[in-house]
């Protein structure tokens, strides 16, 4: 799956926890965040069936778009590097 760069910004505490995690395991910022996010999904899919329904119609809709990369994240505005 080709990779993307989405810019978040987290709480303190959980940025420190991150970072911490990060130093005495090793593993890069991106394996722990993806991991994280793809099991926090998972569960609160399996725990909301009508969150489950309405991801499952979003992931459809997804599907049979043609050729199409969509992305669910609108794209930021680029800075106005001029303004004063």
């Amino acid at each position: 799956m080709p990779k993307r760069a989405t810019l978040i910004q987290f709480d303190e505490a959980v940025d420190r926890m991150l970072r911490l995690f990060k130093k005495v395991s090793g593993i890069s910022l991106a394996v722990i965040a993806n991991r994280a996010v793809e099991t926090h999904i998972k569960s609160e899919l399996h725990q909301n069936a009508g969150l489950k329904a309405k991801y499952d119609i979003e992931e459809a809709k997804i599907s049979a778009s043609v050729g199409g990369n969509v992305s669910m994240i609108t794209r930021r505005k680029p800075r106005n590097r001029n303004a004063a």
